[in-house]
């Protein structure tokens, strides 16, 4: 019997150490592009597509669960490893705390070797689009684009009787962006492997938002997890389009948003492909801004008359306080100006948390995104304004500001 139990402990390690050296393995060969391509090509897509089917039939966020359940499991591992103190001569009880502490290692290497394999394959891949060289006249002429592209489908979205936009639920923008990505798999194949997963409400949704973030992909769940106030927000297909380019392979933040972009704009639905037009808008000008200025804006830049009258040769909103709402779900600030008693929207609201946990979760929130940015570099989320002026570079033409002004004349 000793024996039996020593080879039992024996085989674990010799499985934990296989693990280990299995995912250090990948990593290993992760680091050279031509491997990481083809994970994230052909390996990614597929492994997506398995387990997130299986997880999808699970209406709670699994991730979510787990990681709740793995905190608790670890503050009563702690008490456990205290109690060992006074208990360790009981053969029974050490021999349960040491299969908590395996149970813990193992899940430690799972979770450790698997953010890592994400974050190589992420950054060895080879990135989306071939850079090109763009000035400050084809910024303007994408936001002219842009804006001509929000006003005209702000018309034709649908509407209710107050004038609300009529969002669309997670069940219909996942139908309508699965037929999307069967257009777009004929120049980007993962799509092709990988139908849209089921997207799942935050159970601790008032702390991602708090966080500074609307919704995450989570491996090795595969999983797609969305925020309440996500999804009452128009912008809620492309943010969902988001999260599913993740899934399908495209790691990188800047490339989740071009490929939410082309998901959205490029569906059969008004309002789909509204979202993916208002979703890029404050991108793109932060980007005029800093381009202009050189720098954040100051007040005092925002004083500069010459920057004043670039602000006035540009597209401008058809409605302005229509699109406002439209993006938060809002509609006060319209009704008012029109003289109409403000209609709330019906809608599930999120949980308020204590002022003292609110502030350390944004706080941890702001480090987190600091990280983020300082590690993609280029490729975070703004990154996607540069892979816009790449892809639309040959329709910019009539938008340039001269050609509007002498439409106009």
């Amino acid at each position: 019997m000793p024996d039996e139990k020593k080879r039992r402990k024996i085989g674990f390690w010799i499985f934990l150490a296989v693990i280990v050296l299995l995912n250090a393995a990948l990593i290993l060969a992760m680091q050279t592009q031509r491997f990481a391509d083809f994970y994230c090509g052909e390996i990614a897509p597929r492994i997506a597509n398995a387990v997130g089917g299986v997880m999808g039939l699970i209406p709670t966020a699994v991730c979510e669960i787990s990681v709740a359940a793995l905190v608790c499991f670890g503050a009563v591992f702690i008490i456990l490893l205290i109690l060992l103190i006074f208990l360790h001569k009981r053969a029974g009880y050490r021999r349960f705390v040491g299969g908590c502490f395996k149970f813990t290692a193992l899940i430690a290497v799972i979770s450790i070797s698997s953010e890592l394999c994400y974050d190589a394959a992420m950054m060895k891949s080879t990135p989306v689009g071939q850079q090109q060289t763009h000035d400050f006249d084809d910024l303007t002429a994408l936001f002219n684009l842009t804006m001509t592209q929000i006003n005209t489908l702000s018309a034709e979205a649908d509407r209710d009787e107050n004038h609300h936009l009529i969002r669309r639920t997670g069940d219909e923008v996942r139908r309508t962006i699965d037929a999307s990505r069967k257009k777009l798999a004929a120049d980007y194949p993962r799509f092709q492997y990988t139908k849209p997963p089921v997207p799942k409400t935050s159970v601790f949704s008032a702390v991602v938002t708090k966080f500074g973030d609307s919704a995450y992909f989570t491996k090795p769940w595969h999983e797609t997890v969305f925020t309440i106030k996500a999804q009452r927000l128009g912008t809620y297909p492309s943010i969902f389009s988001h999260e599913y380019s993740h899934y399908t392979g495209y790691y990188r933040e800047d490339e989740a948003n071009f490929f939410a972009h082309l998901l959205t704009t490029q569906s059969d639905d008004p309002n789909v492909q509204y979202a993916g037009w208002m979703d890029i808008i404050g991108k793109l000008w932060d980007a005029i801004e800093l381009d202009y200025f050189g720098h954040p804006p100051t007040d005092e830049d925002y004083e500069d008359p010459a920057f004043d009258a670039y602000c006035n040769s540009v597209v401008p909103y058809d409605d302005f306080l229509l699109y406002v709402g439209d993006l938060s779900g809002n509609y006060a600030k319209y009704h008012e100006e029109h003289g109409e008693e403000n209609v709330v929207d019906e809608y599930k609201k999120e949980a308020e948390l204590p002022e003292a946990a609110a502030k350390l979760i944004q706080k941890q929130g702001q480090k987190h995104f600091e990280n983020l940015h300082a590690h993609l570099g280029e490729h975070y989320y703004d990154g996607v304004v540069q892979l816009l002026l790449d892809y639309y570079a040959d329709q910019l033409e009539p938008y340039r500001t001269e050609n509007l002004s002498n439409e106009k004349e």
